[in-house]
């Protein structure tokens, strides 16, 4: 082999720990040799699978002074504290999505990142390499969609209605905005790497449907500094639908994800200058999306001595839409960011 693994530690090894866990040997970069998780069974079957040693108190980990990074996939709450401690350790940082939960956590980290000078990547997908938003970016480079009116944003399931009383999903404090904060988070990720920054944002949110102190849904008006507008749509107690819609004065697109498992669809439609109405064309996408190539750019800037901070950067870009997107919920007022 002609690399040399980098040593981590990991808090949270099961449910999304585990599909994490799945990735990081797929990419084959990274060991886990220390395991810290609340629950038994996650770390009996990581130990098993990987090898790790069990290590209940998470600073403790941190310090291990044989490991270089630190995965974290425990819910969002945990998220500050964790990174910040191994930050101050001077451990390379991978957290899933979101951040953090609240605003003040995310200049914490910031922070504490610039002082400590290490990497922290968050867990969101790859969009570069991701076979909708290639075939998309290349569209609006040739101008094949035209100058893009607006898009329509929906992302949705019925979470909201199997959370359990003491939940943190339940928890306006480490839930903000519910679905807005639990899958709205992926959206804006997509949407500000598709459009740049976001300029002003207004929402409005419903609390009525479920006994939860989190919103059931959030309907977000989203203006980017390039000047497109449209609307983020995110539902907690409906079925499950994830669509996007982007309408150009010259081409719309049309992206359609099935339940879970089973496919995405991309219509694409040509404006016309007739009363006939334009046809919806299937489009083929290439390739396929490589989730482990944002563990490779983790892996290689460790080892590089390269710090990158636009994983990071796209990740607060995300959260504090979702911040200010609650933030004018209860102003009744656009928020600028």
């Amino acid at each position: 082999m002609g690399f040399e693994k980098i040593r981590a530690g990991m808090s949270g090894v099961g449910n999304f720990g585990a599909a994490r866990r799945s990735i990081m040997r797929e990419a084959g970069l990274f060991d886990i040799v220390y395991a810290n998780d609340i629950n038994e069974d996650a770390l009996k079957k990581c130990n098993e699978e990987e090898g790790s040693v069990s290590i209940s108190d998470y600073s403790e980990m941190v310090k291990k002074e044989d490991i270089d990074a630190v995965f974290i996939s425990t819910g969002a709450k945990f998220h500050e504290k964790q990174i910040i401690l191994a930050l101050n350790e001077n451990k390379h940082v991978f957290v899933e999505k979101p951040l953090c939960s609240n605003e003040a956590g995310v200049y914490k980290i910031l922070e504490a990142q610039k002082k400590s000078g290490c990497n922290v990547f968050v867990g969101h997908k790859d969009h570069m390499t991701d076979p909708f938003c290639m075939k998309i970016t290349d569209l609006l480079k040739s101008n094949e969609i035209g100058k893009i009116v607006s898009f329509e944003y929906t992302t949705c399931h019925n979470g909201g209605l199997l959370i359990k009383e003491g939940d943190w999903r339940g928890d306006k404090e480490n839930n903000p905005g519910g679905m807005l904060f639990q899958c709205g988070v992926h959206a804006f990720h997509e949407l500000i790497y598709l459009f740049g920054k976001i300029k002003k944002i207004g929402c409005f949110m419903r609390y009525d449907i479920h006994t939860t102190q989190t919103a059931d849904s959030a309907v977000c008006i989203i203006e980017f500094e390039n000047g497109i507008t449209g609307t983020l749509n995110t539902y907690h107690v409906c079925s499950y639908r994830h669509t996007f819609n982007i309408f150009g004065d010259k081409k719309n697109i049309y992206r359609n994800e099935r339940y879970f498992d089973e496919g995405t669809s991309v219509l694409v439609q040509t404006a016309n200058l007739t009363n006939e109405k334009s046809p919806m064309v299937p489009v083929e996408l290439q390739g396929y999306r490589d989730d482990t190539a944002i563990l490779k750019t983790f892996y290689e800037n460790i080892k590089s001595g390269k710090t990158d901070c636009s994983s990071l950067d796209n990740a607060v870009g995300a959260v504090l839409a979702v911040f200010a997107a609650e933030r004018s919920s209860k102003t009744g007022e656009f928020v600028i960011l």
